[in-house]
């Protein structure tokens, strides 16, 4: 019998996104971060992007997310 294997494509993409800080959260708490990723995810489910989401923070060589604009 003839097997066939295939592999999904999967398309990755990196976006950079600029907040506007209005209170004195904490971005860098892993809570915040976390909740922000949910809220962005929910955002895309909302506008029908389709396929499976899956969202992350990518560190900026200092180790920091984010950084302030100057």
């Amino acid at each position: 019998m003839p097997f066939f294997c295939y592999d999904v494509p999967v398309s990755k993409q990196v976006v950079k996104v600029k907040l506007v800080k209005t209170s004195s959260v904490d971005l860098n708490d892993p809570a915040v971060l976390e909740d922000l990723l949910k809220q962005f995810e929910q955002k895309l489910k909302d506008n029908s992007v389709d396929g499976d989401i899956k969202l992350s923070w990518r560190d900026q060589s200092e180790g920091e997310i984010f950084h302030k604009d100057k």
